[in-house]
């Protein structure tokens, strides 16, 4: 079996990888946690992505990272805020495990153009801003 760098956009991902031995180990996988957690409402794909996410970064689990972070996006979370995910987490899992990430991260995720509207390379905030803290991100944007 050839291996591939973790990051590879074309590297299987460690569940496909399973199914070739042992293959009960996927079908416990796939059910109850995509069948069941991921189904579950009380968080939206997105969030839950998010929470893989700094669990993978944080666990060091390299070989679930370029999967999670392609789910990840599929989910809504764009490669902005994952690049912040992965710093809060060096703060707490340390920035080794920071640096990996961002080492398999950084060619799992193609880049995009930059987007140069009003909130930069990240587009609208997905809540509501309160005006003050939005007039001083915009304040400090301008300033840079």
């Amino acid at each position: 079996m050839t291996t591939q760098p973790a990051g590879r956009l074309d590297a299987p991902s460690p569940r496909e990888m399973a199914r070739a031995f042992p293959p009960a180990l996927t079908d416990r996988v796939e059910d109850p946690l995509y069948s069941q957690v991921w189904a579950d409402l009380t968080l939206s794909p997105r969030d839950r992505g998010s929470a893989t996410i700094a669990a993978a970064v944080a666990l060091h689990r390299p070989e679930e990272l370029p999967a999670q972070l392609r789910r990840a996006v599929a989910n809504g979370v764009a490669r902005a805020e994952l690049g912040a995910l992965i710093t809060q987490i060096a703060f707490y899992a340390g920035f080794p495990a920071a640096i990996s990430a961002s080492a398999i991260a950084a060619p799992t995720l193609p880049d995009r153009p930059r987007q140069t509207a009003r909130y930069g390379a990240v587009g609208p905030p997905p809540y509501p801003l309160d005006p003050t803290i939005a007039f001083a991100c915009s304040a400090q944007q301008e300033s840079r």
